[in-house]
This record gives structure tokens, C-alpha cells and sequence, in this order.
């Protein structure tokens, strides 16, 4: 018997059309200060609240801190990946050359197809973030219709009350689909504006607190509760807070603040890890990367401590200016963010208040952009290995995108939108555990990859090492918590409670998760399995028509 054929394989078709600004604006999109920062304003009367012991405001500076540093020891890793590799879907390449198939088979099957989802999580956070501060836009500019449209698309809470949303959600999904396929270098550029544009008007919001100072902060919020109010449940139905020292009491109504305490910053943790760690993108753009290094440099380093220090500074801006934790917990109980008291400060000006909230808005499309476009390079990448149906490889020789890719994600991300919009976002967040686990390997590749070829890394060897027990440790820890903690999602502990419950579960924070966490478990560690054995799968599969696909494995895939 013949042993089976190699094919030959050409070039991906993708071009090399991305520069080192358009990498650092994009991977700061993907890490998405401004809508993580906007998420943190609120989240702890969402459901950290929900948690035993609760969460002080500034709980938020040392769970950044933390993270932060945490993610320039992974910045060095994807460093060290995008410029030695250097190319399309690069992480991927890296860990299944360095390790094997089968090990990168088991990481990126569910880190890819469970990362669509967070289009649909963007779209809800988007909107839920959004919507009350147009509404204070509508009111101190006197716009009726506008605080009308943004009260009927607030999904705050999760209730399904605006299928406009939805409308908008897909048509958002859509135009940035097809700009990808039909001019994907532009669809980086408009990636990158939307950033730099987001940049600006956070900045811009940041001057307005700066210049008015405290005193004129708290000023401009009493004026505009004397005179609209701020509304939160007070256990039984809606009340109005009409004044800062009212603010400063509605935390009462849960047992008042929590006390600072590291434990509190500790179940923050997944919550920033919504948005901080995902600098891979730029080891998945490796192929269309110029000046690979120094866009590696500015898509790591760069990225990280501009998102951390935006992050660190602007929440302790916020919570200091209100006027301290307790009137920040008051906020978020009305969802009120920074956005929204920068917009009361802003008063009549009706251009300042619009571009301050359509900038922030960006932070959103821009995540959205740039999730569709890594995921589609992450298919292209693995169907040109055949590692999965080449289908997903099929580059246009006309526009140099990999269409399929881009259409795939955008369809499923379709579906999962109206899914999420419907029920919450609690579900699908139980997937970023699956993210942490993906970015611990990597810290465990780093440290074999640095130990196997020590003599020829030298120095880099002891760097890589470091780097990879600092991330190994981190995000393990991080995978433990939003595994074994019942408050993002169902914990392995309540897997039997949820069973039985089905539909119906309500975790132990008091969360009640229809359709829950537990079907999203269920397609995690269905990813996994499926994941470890698919190599396995597709090898006997194409040696069934002539291919041997060990041999992809042993050479670094062309250009």
C-alpha cells in the first residue's frame, strides 16, 4: 500500500495592510477600556452585591492593579509569539508546533466557537450601559424622543422590552461583516477610529470632572436629581433619589457599603476578565502584521499599561469626585455611570453630551469589530492546516478576506444576540472561564517551550519562564474561581441543584439563570472532549482520502 500524499500548500491570500498604530488601537478595542470601565461603574449593584460580603467601589484599584500586572507578564508571552511566528491565527500555530495538535486542538476548538457568543454580550452590555445615559443626554437637553428611545432599549436587569434592540443589534453585526469581507483593510481603520475616537471622548469626560472639581461634580449631579430624579428598586417597586446625600443612602437598603477588603477585590477578578487579558489578537493578525515587531511591541506592551492606568485613574476620579464609595454604590443602584453624572456636568451642550456618549458607544462596535475579525482569522488559520474543514480558509483572491470566516461568526453571533437579549448575559459569561483556561496553557507552553529550547533562547529562556509561572498561576487560579465560585454561572458544586432544577436554577448568589449556566458548562467541557480527540478524528478521516496531516504539523505554515 502507498503511504498517503502530502498537498502543497500556497499562500493564505491575506496581505499585509495592518500597521503598528492600527495593531495598538485595535487590541485596545478588544480589551475595550471604555465599555469594561462603564461595566465596572455598575456591576456592583447588579450582581457583586448578590455576593456574600459584597464589594466596595474601590474594591475595582487592586482588582486592576492586579490584573494588570498580571497581563504584562502575558503581554511578554504574545510578545515573544506574534514576532517569532508571525502568522495568521499565530497562538495557534505556536501552541500545536510547540506542544502538539491535539493539546492546541483542546484549547482553541472552545476558545474560538464559544468566544461568538460575546458578540451577542457586547450588543447587551451596549445597550444596558448605554441607554441611561442617553436618557440623561434626552433630559438636560431637553429631548423628549430621545430619553423616550433610550428608557424603551434599557435591557439593564435582563428583561426582553425592546426588539428595536434587536433590529439594531443584527444590522450593527451586518455592516460590520460586510466592510471586513469587501475591504478588510478598512475594516481595520475603522476599527482603530472607533477607538480613537472613544479615547477622545472619554478623555473629554474625564476633563469635565477635572475642571468642575468635586464641589462642582456633586453640585451639577444635586442640580439634576432636584430636578429629574434618579430612580432604583427600593425592594418593592421604584423610588426617586433627589439628592446626593440621598444617594449616599441607598446602599443602606442592602446592609450599606462593605468595608474595602481584598476578598472583595478577589471576586472582581472575572468580572475585569471580561475585557483585560484578550491582547492574543495580536498573535491571530500575525500574516497581515507590518513591522511585525514594533506592532507586536505596541499590541502587547503598549496596549496593556494604557488600558490599566485608564482604568486605575478613572475610578478613582469617579469615586472620589461623587463623593466617595458610598454615593459611587448609590450610582450604580440607579445605573447611573460616569458617563452619566459627565453628562449631567455637560448641562445644555447638547454636542458635547452627544459626542461624549456615541464616543463610548464605540468602545462596544469596536469590541464587536474586533472579536469578528479574530475569530475569522482563527478559522483561517486552523481550515489551512485542515485541522478543520478548509472551507473556513477560502480567501477571496479579489478582496484578500477570508469571507467564510467572517460570515460564519457573524451568523452564529446573529443568533446568540437574540438569545441574550432575551435572557441576560449571565449565561454566556460562564464561558470566559473557558478564556481563562485558554490563557493559563499558554503560561504552561511558555515554560515548556522556554525549558526545551533553553540553549538557543538564552536569556529570553529565564524571561519566557517567569512569564509563563506568573500566568500559569494567575489565570488557574482565575479558571478555579469561576468554577468553583457559584456566582458567575453554575459552579461544578451546584451542578446537581441545577439539574434538578432545570430551566429554573437560581444559584446560591440569588441569580435565577434561565436557560443558566448549566447549559453553557455543558458546551464548555463538550469543547474540551470533542477538543482533545479532534486532531485524532480528522487524521484518520483524511487519511481515508490520501493526506497525511502529521506532516502539517512539522513546519511552520507559508505566508
Amino acid at each position: 500500500m502507498s503511504k498517503p500524499s502530502v498537498w502543497i500548500r500556497e499562500a493564505t491570500g491575506v496581505v499585509k495592510n495592518v500597521n503598528p498604530l492600527t495593531m495598538f488601537w485595535a487590541n485596545m478595542g478588544e480589551i475595550g477600556f471604555g465599555g469594561g470601565f462603564l461595566f465596572l461603574n455598575i456591576i456592583f449593584a447588579s450582581f457583586i452585591s448578590s455576593i456574600p460580603g459584597g464589594s466596595n467601589p474601590e474594591d475595582v484599584i487592586p482588582a486592576v492593579g492586579v490584573f494588570t500586572i498580571a497581563v504584562l507578564f502575558e503581554a511578554y508571552i504574545f510578545y515573544h509569539i506574534t514576532h517569532s511566528v508571525g502568522r495568521t491565527g499565530g497562538d495557534y500555530v505556536w501552541l500545536s508546533r510547540i506542544v502538539n495538535p491535539s493539546f492546541a486542538g483542546f484549547l482553541m476548538l472552545g476558545f474560538v466557537f464559544t468566544g461568538i457568543p460575546f458578540i451577542g454580550v457586547d450588543l447587551f452590555f451596549m445597550f444596558s450601559t448605554m441607554a441611561p445615559s442617553f436618557a440623561t443626554l434626552g433630559q438636560v437637553t431637553n429631548n423628549a424622543g430621545l430619553s423616550t428611545a433610550a428608557t424603551a432599549l434599557n435591557f439593564y436587569g435582563g428583561a426582553f422590552n425592546a426588539p428595536e434592540a434587536i433590529i439594531i443589534g443584527l444590522a450593527i453585526i451586518a455592516v460590520i461583516t460586510i466592510i471586513d469581507i469587501f475591504r478588510p483593510s478598512l475594516g481595520f481603520k475603522v476599527l482603530a477610529g472607533f477607538v480613537a475616537l472613544g479615547t477622545l471622548a472619554a478623555l473629554a469626560m474625564a476633563a469635565l470632572f477635572l475642571l468642575a472639581g468635586p464641589s462642582g461634580v456633586q453640585s451639577s449631579l444635586n442640580s439634576y436629581l432636584g430636578t429629574y430624579g434618579l430612580y432604583y428598586f427600593n425592594g418593592t417597586g421604584y423610588s426617586a433619589a433627589t439628592s446626593v446625600n440621598q444617594l449616599a443612602t441607598l446602599p443602606a437598603l442592602g446592609g450599606g457599603v462593605p468595608s474595602f477588603s481584598w476578598m472583595g477585590a478577589f471576586l472582581l477578578l472575572p468580572f475585569v476578565a471580561i475585557y483585560m487579558p484578550w491582547i492574543n489578537n495580536v498573535a491571530a493578525f500575525g500574516g497581515e502584521l507590518k513591522s511585525i515587531k514594533k506592532s507586536a511591541m505596541y499590541a502587547t506592551f503598549a496596549v496593556v499599561l494604557a488600558s490599566g492606568v485608564l482604568l486605575l485613574v478613572f475610578n478613582q476620579l469617579y469615586i472620589s469626585y461623587v463623593g466617595g464609595p458610598a454615593v459611587t454604590y448609590g450610582l450604580a443602584q440607579t445605573s447611573s455611570t460616569m458617563l452619566s453624572v459627565a453628562t449631567m456636568i455637560s448641562g445644555n451642550n447638547a454636542a458635547l453630551g452627544w459626542f461624549m456618549n456615541l464616543g463610548f458607544s464605540l468602545w462596544f462596535l469596536a469590541s464587536i469589530a474586533q472579536t469578528i475579525l479574530v475569530i475569522s482569522r482563527y478559522l483561517l488559520g486552523m481550515g489551512f492546516d485542515r485541522f478543520i474543514p478548509t472551507w473556513f480558509a477560502e480567501v477571496s483572491n479579489r478582496f484578500h478576506s477570508p469571507v467564510n470566516g467572517l460570515v460564519f461568526p457573524a451568523v452564529i453571533a446573529g443568533v446568540v444576540t437574540i438569545f441574550v437579549m432575551y435572557y441576560s448575559f449571565v449565561s454566556a459569561f460562564t464561558t470566559t472561564g473557558l478564556g481563562t483556561m485558554y490563557f493559563a496553557c499558554i503560561g504552561l507552553t511558555a515554560i515548556y517551550y522556554a525549558y526545551k529550547r533553553r540553549a538557543q533562547l538564552k536569556g529570553t529562556a529565564t524571561a519566557l519562564i517567569i512569564s509563563g509561572v506568573v500566568v500559569l498561576s494567575f489565570f488557574a487560579v482565575l479558571t478555579a474561581e469561576f468554577f468553583v465560585y457559584p456566582y458567575f454561572g453554575v459552579s461544578i458544586a451546584n451542578l446537581g441543584a441545577a439539574i434538578s432544577a432545570g430551566m429554573n436554577y437560581t444559584n446560591p448568589a440569588g441569580v435565577q439563570q434561565i436557560y443558566g449556566g448549566l447549559p453553557w458548562l455543558i458546551i464548555i467541557f463538550g469543547f474540551w472532549i470533542i477538543g482533545a480527540f479532534w486532531y485524532t478524528i480528522r487524521k484518520r478521516y483524511l487519511k481515508s482520502k490520501g493526506i497525511d496531516l502529521s506532516v502539517t504539523y512539522k513546519e511552520i505554515p507559508p505566508e
